[in-house]
């Protein structure tokens, strides 16, 4: 019951600010209307009632002259070196801007693989285009595409 009132009270006094931001102009009325808006998020997560998202943890890429591997906290980690790479994909996905939506796929030979976040590739990328024959274009394509698509970077000749 307790929680409802705080919520009911922040909710009234926001309104209150926001007309009153409203009256001193729009720039002000912005930056007021944020103020609030982070505010009343921060207080409802003290109560209990606007809880934290669990995020999945990130995975450590490290970039080797012999291979790539990625290691996420209480997982295995997945290695590849580059002798047995065969093909470099991008998959995209409709999940963005708030969600990752741009991934990696390097494959072997046999079918198997790693999946390289976009934010956590940026030390990759270069090994990958220093691959020869390396299709920049469908990288480019790749980064544009807010579709369930992939985009086949490279494949070894």
């Amino acid at each position: 019951m307790l929680g409802w009132a705080i919520a009911l009270s922040l909710t009234a006094l926001a309104v209150v600010a926001f007309v009153l931001a409203h009256r001193k102009g729009t720039r002000r009325f912005e930056a007021e209307l944020s103020r609030i808006v982070r505010g009343s998020a921060a207080e409802f997560r003290a109560t209990g009632m606007l809880p934290e998202r669990p995020r999945p943890p990130r995975p450590r890429v490290v970039v080797r002259d012999d291979a790539v591997t990625v290691k996420v906290r209480g997982r295995r980690a997945q290695r590849l070196e580059w002798s047995r790479l065969a093909e470099v994909a991008v998959r995209t996905t409709p999940n963005g801007p708030w969600q990752e939506d741009v991934f990696f796929l390097l494959g072997d030979d046999a079918g198997s693989g790693i999946v390289v976040p976009h934010l956590e590739a940026a030390d990759l990328l270069p090994y990958l285009q220093r691959l020869p024959g390396f299709d920049n274009g469908a990288l480019i394509e790749a980064m544009g595409s807010a579709e369930d698509a992939n985009f086949v970077c490279w494949r070894r000749g």
